[in-house]
């Protein structure tokens, strides 16, 4: 009863961990396919999206999934997409610690590493096909398993889940992998094994998953496609080939390399495609590792056990087949890292199942000899099935969940805020708003991952040049890439397609590293300062540009920016341009008017800087105070640094004030001028300084006192506050610390301007 407990905690903290607002753009992408075969009551014929294509057969491997969350969308709105999407990844895992149990039934192992796995695959707990691929792949392996160990008949549905499976992911393919894994390694086995009774059996099973690989095979075969769905994925990847080679090659030139190199945001560089890097991400390293040490481990205490004649089988070679093609494609690139855990999981869970049980066995050989695998069974209890590991596996289901949303890494991502909704941090909604507002339609230039999110929200009001879906030919992809830095091809595309707004996002330097992106020192000389196109909107994600001479120029004439240009760099643009005649009133203007607008933590920053640089310290503060985190661009730490720059500012601004006012004996005046000056920049000692004399002058000698020390404990160096203590101790009649603070001044400056007073006041004190 405990274990059953345990596993329906665990099922509820996935289904918890998986309620996770949209943050994948392929979902908007899956979602728009299904309403679209919705609303015609089949598959579209041609594409239907992105204009450069239209007219060209439609083709979708998915767009089963698509129909299906599309459904839940039109019955329970985005409670439904989220929640079917929680309920598919609990399905899926239910499944994974099913098989994780067969057949030693180790809840606290299973789940043990369940939860491991969990943290593994978590960021593909995304409204895309994967998810179902997770199911369809762990129910694979759990009823080839159930039907190799327990002889379950789970594995007849087989025919019927793959045919879903080739419906809604091009990934059917990897359905080979573990039929040819129980079929080779089974046969293989039997070799080993020799002629034993069970051999007969074990055969007659292997006999019956070949049977049911061809009907699955067959079964996947029923589909729009056909074959097609077992080459989608090839012709994906072909399809960016071009823009492999532009990589390589740097054919765009320079300007086009900086903008496409690993880690710029603009250029069509997939990350979940590149091979994963020890420094980047560690999982299929570790759980690559981790494997093959159970798998040595395991092997190891088999032979052991062959070669004192106590173990006839060998070890299975099953599961070893059935990893390995994983572990290689998971360091072909980060995509597959998931399935390593989806398949190493389980595997791994076994096989450190039947390392305790024989490393049990040999603990107790002598309690066993009497007692027979009783005793093991006991010892085995013990560690398993006691309340105590019950009770730490509970806790760490509770601790490892709370970690996760809390955005504590590796266990979670920031990108993944739970509850129900979309992650508006990761679409360019404000713009398209903007748009509406504007009645901005019809054709437009964009990045390729914001075009499924304007596809799901504006289509057929609005049309977009390209989505995640990489359906334009491989020439024309990498021209929409090479048009962010070269002018002349986006002039080209215009001409050739017709629109007349442009809605792209900054150009971005590693925004996979810790702490987040930054932008290029040197951005390209590109359509982003190009004359043919103004400016009009721009908030922390994105720019919107308009076509000059077109039918817009009514809203460029209101809304254009010609001052501040956001996506330049700060010390080669911004502050370079300060100094330009009505540059300054220019870009304070429209910073202001962006602020109030969007709420840009970029304009923000921005209208701190320039405020900082025109020495208006009080307003910077006012305007860095209102900076927040963003991702992918984090201003928060230039606003910090511009509030310490601006409370030094402040406090030497406020200290000159009180000295002037001090020299004059306005004694009032110089205290609230020092203490200004003390609360903008804390660290001065020499305010805490002067307001020890202010109040040494008029007889406030403990308030003097605490004012002077407080200046030491900043710079024990500080010579003003020596001579001021030592004033104070003559005044109090302690002659010894007078002279002590003396000589500390004395020690500090030699030949200071009061070093002749200080040596005549010790020797007045010694006489």
């Amino acid at each position: 009863m405990r274990d059953k407990v345990l596993f329906i905690f665990f099922l509820f903290s996935v289904f918890v961990l998986a309620l996770i607002k949209i943050e994948n753009s392929d979902a908007w992408t899956h979602l728009s396919i299904g309403r679209e075969i919705f609303n015609l009551r089949g598959l579209p014929e041609s594409e239907p999206f992105t204009y450069p294509m239209l007219g060209k057969p439609f083709a979708s491997a998915s767009w089963l999934f698509g129909f299906v969350f599309y459904i839940a969308w039109h019955l329970f709105n985005i409670y439904g997409v989220i929640a079917l999407k929680a309920v598919t990844v609990t399905t899926a895992f239910y499944f994974l610690t099913r098989d994780s149990l067969q057949p030693y039934k180790n809840y606290i192992i299973a789940i043990g590493v369940m939860t491991v796995v969990i943290i593994m695959t978590r960021p593909r707990f995304v409204e895309r096909p994967d998810i179902f691929l997770m199911v369809f792949l762990s129910f694979t392996v759990f009823s080839l398993n159930a039907f190799l160990y327990e002889n379950k008949k789970y594995i007849y549905l087989l025919p019927l889940v793959h045919m879903a499976w080739a419906n809604m992911h091009v990934s059917i393919s990897l359905m080979f992998i573990p039929f040819l894994a129980f079929i080779a390694g089974g046969m293989l086995q039997l070799y080993l094994d020799g002629k034993r009774a069970e051999s007969r059996e074990q055969r007659a099973k292997i006999k019956t998953i070949a049977l049911v690989f061809a009907a699955s095979f067959a079964m996947s075969l029923v589909s729009p496609y056909f074959i097609s769905q077992y080459t989608a994925g090839y012709d994906i990847m072909a399809s960016l080939a071009p823009l492999r080679k532009l990589f390589l090659t740097g054919q765009a030139g320079d300007q086009a390399k900086n903008m496409l190199n690993p880690g710029a945001g603009q250029g069509i560089n997939i990350i979940e495609l590149q091979r994963p890097r020890w420094g980047f991400i560690k999982w299929p390293y570790l759980m690559s590792l981790a494997v093959a040490a159970s798998f040595i481990l395991n092997w190891g205490m088999v032979y052991y056990s062959r070669s004192t004649g106590k173990a006839k089988k060998y070890p299975s070679l099953i599961h070893l087949f059935l990893v390995l093609p994983f572990i290689v494609l998971s360091f072909t690139a980060m995509r597959f890292v998931p399935l390593l855990g989806i398949i190493a999981g389980p595997v791994l869970a076994r096989n450190l199942s039947e390392i305790f049980k024989s490393a049990g066995g040999s603990r107790q050989r002598a309690e066993s000899r009497e007692q027979g695998a009783e005793g093991r069974e006991r010892w085995a209890s013990q560690i398993f099935r006691s309340r105590a590991g019950a009770a730490i596996l509970a806790v760490w289901l509770v601790l490892y969940s709370a970690l996760a949303l809390a955005h504590v890494k590796p266990f979670g991502d920031s990108r993944q805020q739970f509850g129900f909704g979309i992650n508006y941090g990761l679409v360019p909604e404000e713009a398209l708003r903007y748009m509406d507002k504007r009645n901005i339609t019809g054709r437009m230039f964009n990045l390729f991952h914001w075009g499924q999110y304007i596809t799901w929200r504006d289509f057929p009001k609005r049309r977009v040049f390209v989505d995640g879906r990489f359906g334009l030919p491989g020439d024309l992809l990498e021209k929409v890439n090479i048009a962010q830095a070269d002018p002349s091809v986006l002039d080209e595309l215009e001409g050739l397609y017709g629109f007349e707004s442009v809605l792209v996002g900054y150009l971005l330097l590693n925004p996979h590293e810790a702490g987040g992106g930054r932008m290029l020192d040197s951005q390209p000389s590109s359509f982003l300062s190009s004359p043919r196109w103004a400016l009009v909107y721009w908030d922390d994600q994105s720019l919107l540009y308009l076509k000059r001479g077109g039918m817009y120029d009514s809203v460029i004439m209101q809304d254009e920016y010609r001052f501040i240009k956001p996506a330049d760099d700060i010390n080669g643009g911004l502050i370079a341009k300060l100094h330009v005649d009505g540059y300054r009133d220019g870009i304070i203007r429209e910073l202001k008017r962006n602020v109030t607008e969007t709420g840009s933590s970029r304009g923000y920053a921005f209208l701190g800087l320039v405020y900082n640089e025109s020495g208006l310290y009080n307003e910077a503060l006012v305007m860095f105070s209102k900076v927040r985190i963003t991702e992918p661009f984090n201003f928060l730490p230039m606003a910090q640094k511009g509030i310490a720059f601006a409370k030094i500012r402040l406090g030497e601004e406020y200290f000159r004030k009180g000295v002037s006012a001090y020299l004059e004996k306005n004694f009032d005046t110089a205290m609230q001028e020092f203490t200004k000056s003390i609360e903008a920049n804390p660290g001065n000692p020499a305010a805490y300084s002067n307001l020890g004399y202010i109040y040494y002058e008029t007889g406030k000698f403990e308030q003097a006192y605490k004012n002077h020390k407080k200046a030491v404990a900043i710079d024990r160096n500080f010579a003003s506050s020596r001579y001021g203590l030592a004033l104070i101790y003559k005044k109090r009649g302690n002659t010894e610390m007078a002279k002590r603070e003396w000589a500390e001044y004395l020690r500090i400056e030699p030949t200071g301007a009061y070093a002749k007073k200080a040596r005549e006041e010790m020797e007045a004190l010694s006489r």
